[in-house]
């Protein structure tokens, strides 16, 4: 009987996915004020974002992260840069992102020096907008 339990709670697990019932809204990004949320890692690394433009995304729909992670069993300090930035739309963010996290810090000097190639890039009519999710982004680069 617990077996068949478990294997209930799995299948309805799936169902809904990650942010909760099956139609949801799903997470509330732009309630999150401090932009960072977990995302898909690896067996050997945990990943998270870092949204850059909270307030102006609200306007334009269009995210402005930087992806980060650290390998399992290093020290807090001890992170690895995916991506210094990525423009992702709301909907691709909303897919990618497993929970908000408490605590966090932004580190804007690499993202700063990539995101102002992004705008050159945009300005010169080349978007570059991630409209899968992060990890597919981050892997078909």
């Amino acid at each position: 009987m617990k077996s068949i339990v478990s294997i209930i709670i799995l299948l309805c697990s799936l169902l809904m996915g990650s942010h909760g019932l099956a139609g949801d809204a799903g997470p509330d990004i732009l309630g999150h004020k401090l932009g960072i949320w977990q995302i898909q890692g690896t067996a050997n690394q945990n990943r998270w974002l870092i949204i850059h433009n909270l307030e102006e995304a609200k306007a334009t729909g269009v995210f402005h992260i930087e992806i980060i992670g650290r390998n399992n069993g290093q020290p807090a300090w001890s992170i690895v840069h995916l991506r210094d930035h990525m423009a992702i739309s709301l909907e691709a963010l909303k897919r990618s992102v497993i929970r908000p996290l408490k605590r966090g810090a932004v580190y804007p000097e690499s993202f700063d020096t990539a995101y102002t190639q992004w705008k050159q890039a945009a300005d010169g009519g080349r978007l570059d907008i991630c409209a899968t999710t992060v990890v597919d982004c981050l892997e078909n680069r």
